[in-house]
């Protein structure tokens, strides 16, 4: 299997290498290409977790913060992707400050609305595959067999989240 940064860098993996092995008679899409998120919904799907509905974080802030910009947007999703995947904080430990600031509010209504809604993030496809994995035994040492063989492509690049779901 080889995890790839985004979709398209996977696409572009994929495509390369079905060429390059199709002159030694190996099936188109015999070795699997992946994103860390395609990666985690997998292992969700294999354990049982649902992941629908997939929420789209850009339109969830359009409609929870109508007047905010595009760039306002990005930051919000940074700063969200780093309390979820480097600092493994959830809403409610974000709540329990007296004072939360303006990103911590932002946080706290951005995590009920997809709660409300029964889905998952993005963010959540790693954070709870990582989980799940942690929880079940089984579940880990199938998947440790499914990618006994495993290629990051630009792991340099990986953030803290995705560097224990490789590994």
């Amino acid at each position: 299997c080889i995890v790839a940064f985004n979709k398209r860098a996977a696409d572009e993996l994929s495509a390369r290498l079905d060429a390059a092995l199709a002159p030694l008679d190996v099936a188109a899409g015999s070795v699997r290409v992946r994103t860390f998120h395609a990666l985690g919904r997998e292992v969700l799907a294999d354990a049982g977790v649902s992941v629908d509905p997939l929420m789209d974080r850009d339109a969830l802030l359009r409609d929870l913060f109508p007047g905010i910009t595009r760039a306002d947007r990005g930051r919000l999703d940074l700063a969200f992707s780093r309390l979820k995947l480097d600092l493994r904080v959830t809403a409610a430990e974000v709540a329990r400050d007296p004072t939360p600031g303006p990103i911590a509010r932002a946080f706290i209504a951005y995590e009920g609305a997809v709660r409300e809604s029964g889905g998952v993030d993005f963010d959540d496809l790693v954070a709870r595959a990582l989980e799940s994995l942690a929880a079940d035994a089984r579940l880990l040492a199938r998947w440790r067999s499914r990618t006994a063989r495993l290629l990051v492509d630009e792991a340099q690049d990986l953030d803290r989240t995705q560097l224990e779901l490789a590994l």
